[in-house]
């Protein structure tokens, strides 16, 4: 099974489900008596229930998660390239095959991650506006995917870790609804905390759309 979204837009996995088979399980329906020596009972059970047996349909929700969210377009029939397995994902290769998954498409998420006093400008493409979705302070500074700043904490010097500090609605009025918008990490710092960086995450959307 692949799913797909168009261009600029990313999958969302909104639920799974079990696909209905054709017929009922084979072997069912018998009263024999209790001779032994038969075929043991999950013989007779469908791939698909034995698969689900194994997984269980929110662990598979999970896979399904992990492997399409926030991608253009992906496929559950490609197996997990890792012999690396934290989550356990593996006992759900063999459901994957067997589910009905939907999924709604959305404007993609994009992010920007400004190290400290710092700026940079965002915008949109073909009359599309800015749609601010999170915008945190903060002093870690590798965010893998997001990106690396310099490491400003330095205790030593009266520059400590501090908690995030979330500062989404200023830079919501500062840059929603625009084409475009330039924002620094540039806030006051907190005393005895060292200087912050900017994880900002935004979409752009045509704008009136209604909710």
């Amino acid at each position: 099974m692949s799913l797909s979204c168009p261009e600029k837009s990313q999958i969302f996995i909104t639920s799974v489900s079990l696909k209905r088979s054709g017929g009922c399980p084979a072997g069912g329906g018998g009263s024999g008596g209790g001779g032994g020596g038969g075929s043991n009972e999950s013989d007779s059970l469908p791939a698909s229930l034995r698969a689900l047996s194994r997984c269980g349909l929110s662990r598979a929700l999970q896979v399904v998660k992990l492997r399409c969210e926030e991608l253009q377009r992906c496929s559950l029939f490609s197996p997990t390239a890792s012999a690396d397995d934290p989550y356990d994902l593996g006992r759900c290769e063999q459901l994957l095959p067997h589910l009905s998954v939907r999924y709604t498409c959305q404007p993609a998420i994009r992010n920007r991650f400004l190290c400290a006093d710092t700026y940079s400008t965002i915008s949109c493409d073909n009359r599309q506006k800015l749609m601010v979705l999170d915008a945190v302070l903060t002093d870690k500074f590798n965010l893998f995917k997001y990106g690396r700043c310099p490491n400003t904490a330095n205790p030593s010097q009266g520059a400590s870790h501090c908690p995030e500090t979330n500062v989404f609605d200023d830079v919501k009025r500062q840059c929603d609804s625009r084409p475009s918008c330039t924002i620094g990490a540039l806030h006051s710092v907190r005393p005895g905390c060292a200087r912050p960086n900017l994880l900002l995450l935004y979409a752009c959307g045509n704008a009136g759309a209604g909710a």
